[in-house]
């Protein structure tokens, strides 16, 4: 009995040996279970901490990268004593030269800078290099002025002309202007014909190549789809409609752009005369003569045009700024450059507030197709125009405005909105003056004909007094394919109906209103130009005019640049342009998009990769846009009076 209940005890005592090994085994367990629960929970934080403070350093830096891209942008960057003391001028015009003023507000900032860091392409106000020679022209401390032409964007000649002739106000002053570029297309050539030297590189090439005039034509392919145009037009020369109905140029047509091309050529020869070229066969021979002489420089085209005096010199644009240190200092920065300028900071050097006179003239800025809506800010439709105009009516302080225009023409409710509103504030007694640049036809002659007085320069388009409708019907297409289409209606009217073709009454209809359209042209235009309607056939029809030939049949006043119109203005509000400030006004682009995008994009920029940026402002703008229905369109002619 005795040794079983010694048995037993044994037992008993084993049990809670194992008991007492398992407990110590799960607190073993729990301390490793919590000590990796904590290092876990350790490094999330860690983790979660640095995320945090990486977005904070980005939201920081994004923030820092932003305000050095304004500060460059505008020309604000920081202004070192040894770059004021620079007797260089330096203007590096790649890129692409804006005839209106940039917009400020921080949308259209932004776009540009994207755009720039996307493309290296800087987009140069006109008007800002204007400014910037003027400055030159009386700063004792400059010496040199270096214009690097090479990547230079295609311009209108009157273009070309204005910063030409900002270029001859300099070295009138006695300062030596040198022009640079790799290659120089033709609007760069037109402006470095009036510099004192032109340098070219040995690889490079005077790109001259004359003016060009032509279309791609649709008829047969067309034809071969199965697709119908339906035109309605007024004015014997709009071309604009053959593309759809010829394969090829129409003979007087062809005819009216030879004469054209061959005039343009002649103003551009004109303009190169300061460099006493003196013939289009110098310039640019024929091209059986142009080959052979080719043959003989083994086709060396930069040392055949040195020989023919194109050029001054051939040098590379390394070399070069590498020459000018001996004589102007070196740029700290880079031992390779000489001490020079950038033509921004020179200005926001220069610029300094200017104190508004009591007369001033707004200008205001026309360029591009005339439509009814865009998100452009830039874009020639009423929504951008007419706030200016407003702006202009409600300053008593502004006496005339100067409409500014480049367009090939547009829509007809859209010019004639812009028109009206240019004659209300001739009611109210403000002169309306209008400075035509590369092109003001058709829909932009239009607009034009409200002026007091209109300015153009010889190589400026215009005309274009006509008027067409365009639409394409799909109905054979649909139907051979089996889409048919039929229903009910209360009118004839409204059988809008995309497999029939149009009916009778519908084409008369528009065929009408097209006259209807035409004939008001004309009379808007006899009118304010005090010609006679029933001459109509000398100066409508479609027909397209250089300035002189215009100023000839009566459509302009005068010959001359911005500045001449500006000057006009005065004249007519009993001052001089020394007496007045002048306003160039430009739309601002933030109704592009709502503020809250704009706040989350202006944050991002410098966080995600610009080339996302931009596809989330293309895509935010183009969830704004709006459409235009039923627009009937006076004239896009396919000339472009680009160099």
């Amino acid at each position: 009995m005795g040794n079983s209940n010694t048995q037993i005890e044994i037992k008993e005592v084993s049990a809670t040996k194992h008991t007492s090994w398992c407990r110590g085994f799960f607190k073993v367990l729990s301390f490793i279970g919590a000590a990796l629960t904590f290092i876990r929970n350790f490094i999330s934080n860690l983790v979660m901490i640095a995320i945090i403070a990486l977005i904070v350093i980005a939201y920081n830096l994004a923030g820092t990268i932003k305000e050095k891209a304004v500060i460059i942008a505008s020309g604000q960057e920081e202004i070192t004593t040894v770059e004021q003391s620079a007797q260089i001028l330096y203007l590096p015009l790649k890129g692409v030269i804006s005839e209106s003023p940039l917009a400020s507000d921080d949308f259209s900032n932004l776009q540009r800078r994207i755009n720039e860091q996307l493309t290296g392409s800087v987009t140069h106000e006109l008007i800002a290099i204007e400014k910037a020679l003027n400055f030159a022209a009386e700063d004792n401390n400059l010496k040199l002025i270096i214009l690097d032409l090479n990547d230079l964007s295609p311009m209108s000649l009157a273009v070309a002309k204005r910063i030409g002739n900002a270029v001859d106000k300099v070295r009138n002053a006695g300062k030596e202007v040198t022009a640079l570029a790799y290659s120089y297309s033709q609007s760069a050539f037109a402006i470095a014909a009036h510099c004192d030297k032109i340098l070219l590189d040995t690889m490079g090439q005077v790109n001259l190549r004359g003016i060009g005039m032509s279309s791609l034509y649709y008829k047969d392919l067309l034809n071969t789809l199965k697709v119908t145009p339906y035109i309605f037009k007024a004015g014997h020369f709009k071309s604009a409609v053959e593309p759809y109905t010829r394969n090829d140029m129409s003979p007087d047509v062809k005819a009216e752009y030879a004469n054209l091309a061959a005039n343009l050529w002649d103003e551009y020869i004109k303009e190169l005369n300061v460099r006493k070229v003196l013939s289009r066969t110098i310039v640019l021979p024929d091209a059986d003569k142009y080959v052979k002489e080719l043959e003989l420089y083994k086709g060396d085209t930069a040392l055949m045009q040195l020989e023919n005096n194109l050029v001054d010199e051939l040098i590379s644009r390394e070399d070069y700024l590498l020459s000018l240190c001996k004589d102007y200092g070196t740029d700290k920065s880079d031992t390779t450059l000489p001490n020079m300028i950038n033509y921004r900071k020179y200005l926001a050097l220069k610029s300094t507030p200017e104190k508004l006179k009591d007369k001033r003239i707004a200008v205001i800025y026309g360029i591009g197709q005339i439509s009814g809506f865009s998100n452009d800010v830039y874009a020639f439709t009423p929504d951008n125009i007419l706030p200016l105009l407003n702006e202009v009516r409600n300053d008593d302080k502004i006496k005339a405005v100067v409409m500014y225009i480049n367009s090939p023409g547009g829509a007809v409710k859209a010019s004639e909105e812009i028109r009206r509103e240019l004659m209300r504030l001739k009611e109210l007694g403000k002169k309306v003056i209008v400075s035509m640049n590369g092109t003001a036809a058709s829909g932009g002659y239009w607009v034009a004909s409200a002026a007091d007085q209109i300015i153009a320069d010889s190589s400026t388009l215009t005309g274009s007094i006509g008027v067409f409708s365009l639409a394409l019907g799909a109905h054979d297409l649909l139907n051979h394919v089996g889409v048919y289409q039929d229903g009910v209606a209360t009118h004839e009217f409204a059988d809008a109906s995309i497999a029939n073709p149009l009916s009778e009454n519908t084409k008369e209809t528009m065929r009408l209103s097209v006259e209807h359209t035409y004939d008001t042209f004309i009379n808007l235009v006899a009118k304010s130009r005090r010609l006679s309607p029933a001459n109509y056939i000398s100066y409508a029809e479609g027909q397209v005019f250089l300035g002189d030939e215009a100023q000839n049949l009566g459509l302009i006043d005068d010959l001359g640049s911005l500045n001449d119109a500006l000057n006009t203005a005065a004249k007519l509000i009993d001052s001089t342009l020394d007496d007045v400030s002048v306003l160039h006004l430009a739309p601002q682009g933030e109704k592009s998009i709502s503020p809250l995008e704009l706040f989350i994009m202006n944050k991002a920029e410098g966080i995600i990769p610009n080339e996302l940026l931009k596809g989330f402002i293309d895509l935010a703008v183009k969830s704004h846009e709006g459409s235009e229905n039923n627009a009937q369109y006076i004239a896009l002619s396919p000339i472009k009076a680009e160099l």
